[in-house]
């Protein structure tokens, strides 16, 4: 026989005993979910991580998100969002509880109030049972409006390669009476899908980590050997010939003045290099001209640079900077890199840092006898900071007071040192007498400026003892 309604088998007393009457309650909606987020691979973008949502409450902070590593399209991702937002919808609606005769078991699905209903816990007593049963909504979620997959932001398949890392001992262009060494640190990869690498440097036994790599930066190597040149002229007779190692990398063409503030700068073995005027002259090719040669203070670094020898263009954009390694004067340096496509650590070296913290040696030293046959010397001091070339105005100070020391020499031999605070110094004709040299003797006096960290390289300058 066809089962009779819920409200029939309904027992409102049992034996004299008073039960329960039949109630219907519907749970608070707010404790359910206001919406669904599940994350998944998209088909349609190359199978990029994906992102559905569905629940009237979009904008509102209750939301459940899933992470599903499934590869589907955004219609699918839409409908299954929508049939979980429902399940976790129909948890929280209406609930019914009756108690009813149990002779007839079939008649357990007559206490169902629709066929979307759902018994969650049955209680048997003495000649009956309780039931409890969950209503369920009767919803299908057929999505009525197309789903966006979104914007495929897919990268270019190209290769990684390996990382290169340049080491540069950078000068105080801009800080003065700096007390550490600063180091700068340019990494690229030799293919264009080269990112970013960790970066490590050796403190001690320990390797301290650095974070990141900056971006890409352009790294390139020597076509042709560089001639040596005179770091106080414009050398318009050599050029610099490079070859980056791949299509990525550029170099700026310059503004024709290599004595510009914003003139472009590389670094050639520890020797800094401004150039005035650069061209592309292949797919990964560039020459450069309207050179200046030792430039903030690398002079000492001026060489003949064989062919093959690397360089790389500073950018702040493409270049990090250390200051803070506890590295002094003449101190060596260690780091390391790793990239997505490195199989072993790749690791660069530095010595005899120290660019920012030494005085840069003086510069025009001049020695002269007087009718007196009093030696009288002379020279200008430099500064590491470079506001630029301006007419009539001097450099700023990058020491808190001056200090220099003289040595007097002669054939290797020490005569006599000397410390001054001025840049003058007359050495009596009694006190070169006292030396005892001969007529014809070649005197040499070295100049250094002594600054609060450390001691400038000597500017020298020769002369014949009348």
């Amino acid at each position: 026989p066809p089962l009779l309604p819920a409200v029939s088998l309904a027992i409102l007393k049992l034996n004299g005993r008073t039960l329960d009457r039949p109630t219907t309650s519907r749970s608070a909606l707010s404790g359910a979910a206001a919406s669904i987020a599940l994350r998944y691979l998209e088909k349609d973008r190359d199978y990029q991580a994906g992102l559905q949502r569905h629940g009237p409450g979009l904008i509102d902070d209750r939301e459940m998100q899933f992470e599903l590593p499934a590869c589907m399209n955004a219609t699918e991702a839409q409908r299954l969002t929508a049939l979980n937002w429902l399940q976790q919808f129909r948890a929280k609606s209406r609930s019914v509880r009756v108690s009813a005769f149990s002779s007839v078991p079939p008649m357990v699905g007559g206490v169902h109030s629709g066929s979307h209903d759902k018994i969650t816990e049955i209680e048997y007593l003495k000649g009956c049972v309780r039931i409890t049963s969950q209503g369920w909504l009767h919803a299908d979620p057929t999505l009525s409006t197309p789903v966006d997959p979104g914007r495929d932001v897919s990268a270019p398949d190209v290769a990684i390669g390996q990382t290169l890392l340049q080491l540069i001992d950078l000068p105080a262009a801009t800080e003065p009476m700096r007390t550490q060494a600063v180091l700068g640190v340019v990494a690229a990869g030799t293919g264009e899908g080269w990112r970013k690498a960790a970066l490590a440097f050796q403190d001690g036994t320990a390797l301290r980590e650095l974070g990141r790599t900056a971006l890409p930066g352009s790294i390139g190597w020597l076509l042709s050997a560089l001639p040596t040149h005179s770091g106080h002229l414009i050398d318009t007779s050599n050029s610099l010939i490079v070859r980056a190692y791949h299509e990525g990398m550029d170099f700026p063409p310059g503004d024709g003045d290599p004595l510009s503030l914003n003139a472009p700068v590389v670094h050639v073995a520890g020797e800094l290099i401004k150039y005035g005027v650069g061209e592309q002259i292949g797919p990964v090719d560039f020459r450069f001209g309207k050179l200046v040669r030792g430039c903030f203070g690398s002079e000492s670094k001026i060489a003949l640079h064989p062919a093959n020898t690397r360089l790389c263009l500073l950018s702040a954009q493409t270049m990090s900077q250390f200051n803070a390694l506890g590295l002094r004067v003449d101190d060596s340096a260690l780091f390391e890199a790793f990239g997505i496509g490195d199989s072993s650590p790749v690791r660069a070296s530095i010595s005899n840092v120290g660019l920012a913290i030494r005085p840069l040696p003086p510069c025009h030293v001049k020695a002269m006898f007087d009718p007196q046959q009093n030696l009288l010397l002379s020279w200008i001091r430099r500064s590491r900071l470079d506001p630029g070339w301006r007419d009539y105005t001097d450099l700023p100070f990058d020491e808190p007071q001056l200090d220099f020391e003289l040595s007097v020499e002669s054939g290797g031999i020490p005569l006599a040192t000397y410390e001054v605070q001025v840049e003058n110094l007359e050495i009596g004709s009694a006190t070169i007498s006292s030396w005892g040299l001969p007529a014809g003797s070649l005197l040499t006096v070295n100049v250094r400026q002594r600054g609060a960290n450390a001691m400038s390289s000597p500017a020298s300058k020769s002369m014949v003892l009348n």
